[in-house]
């Protein structure tokens, strides 16, 4: 599946089934959100289509999962 790497490592990756699911690896930059209650960090999302809106939330993601 397609994924996106940053000095030799796998930072997120694309799976298609019924669904697309999006997934940040263990070597994406992960940090707790500033006054998060709890260290649940999210690293997967799906959706069902890629519009406008889930594109530049997609592309945040990746930005910060890269640094």
């Amino acid at each position: 599946m397609p994924r996106y790497a940053k000095d030799g490592k796998r930072v997120c990756f694309f799976r298609a089934n019924e669904c697309v699911t999006f997934g940040l690896t263990e070597e994406a930059h992960l940090t707790r959100k500033e006054g998060a209650p709890h260290y649940l960090l999210a690293s997967a999302w799906y959706f069902a289509a890629l519009d406008d809106p889930i594109g530049a939330k997609l592309s945040a993601i990746v930005r910060t999962a890269a640094r």
